[in-house]
């Protein structure tokens, strides 16, 4: 089984544009993911999915001259833009990762991954139930059932948000979720404004680079206030702090 990560990323963020590339303790954002990523021990291959908007050339031209692979496609349709991409890639297992969490956990996602496999799962996540931290994010799907929601899935949040359409049809898809083992998603550890980057940025200099999920949970019971550190971001994000069981 081919398992490709393909991480979608654009330049052309309305709250902090040109994000992915922004330089965060000594290296980019997106080197952060990527060298996060590549240090999973069950993924075959990474590939940035961006877009063909002009504003994107720097991320291709970036992407070139670092010898990453980058497939171009549709900006709003996520979902189409995912589906060729694995495609091309013959991608027989496809994992979803965003360009603004740089601090994945590899970990994590071999776990998902594997869950997804012992299963049998068109579909796994540690994000079905909301309990990891917001910007540890990971789903895996399957490209049967990445196929099916290229064909029928109609309205715009499904294709915006690529799983939509599977994880909104439990009766169709099985669907698998990871706990974490405790109720963390009221941390954001995403990256959609500077107030974000500014709690990255502290996290990253208490723990280091090579941090896991176990160290930030340490970390934020042990300071707590670094919550509020970019409360207005999350609240504006609200619709993902509220819990959401899907299965």
């Amino acid at each position: 089984m081919k398992t490709v990560a393909i991480v979608q990323a654009r330049m052309s963020s309305t709250r902090l544009p040109g994000k992915v590339l922004k330089p965060l303790l000594g290296k980019l954002v997106l080197d952060h993911v990527l060298d996060r990523l590549r240090m999973c021990k069950l993924v075959d291959q990474i590939i940035i999915a961006t877009t063909t908007d002009e504003v994107d050339d720097q991320l291709v031209t970036w992407c070139k001259k670092n010898n990453v692979v980058c497939f171009r496609g549709d900006r709003n349709d996520v979902l189409s833009r995912y589906y060729e991409c694995a495609s091309k890639f013959n991608a027989e297992e496809i994992v979803r990762i965003t360009s603004d969490n740089p601090l994945i956990d590899p970990e994590i996602i071999d776990e998902v991954i594997t869950l997804r496999r012992k299963s049998r799962a068109d579909c796994a996540a540690n994000n079905l139930e909301k309990s990891f931290p917001h910007g540890l994010d990971v789903e895996v799907i399957t490209f049967q059932a990445l196929d099916e929601s290229n064909k029928n899935a109609l309205k715009d949040f499904e294709r915006e948000h690529v799983t939509q359409y599977v994880r909104h049809r439990p009766n169709q898809y099985k669907l698998v979720n990871l706990p974490s083992g405790g109720d963390w998603h009221n941390i954001r550890l995403t990256l959609d404004e500077d107030a974000d980057r500014q709690l990255i940025e502290v996290v990253m200099r208490l723990l280091g680079n090579d941090l896991r999920f176990k160290d930030l949970i340490a970390l934020f019971s042990e300071i707590p206030s670094l919550t509020r550190m970019n409360t207005e971001a999350r609240e504006w994000h609200a619709d993902y702090n509220k819990t959401e069981n899907i299965i």
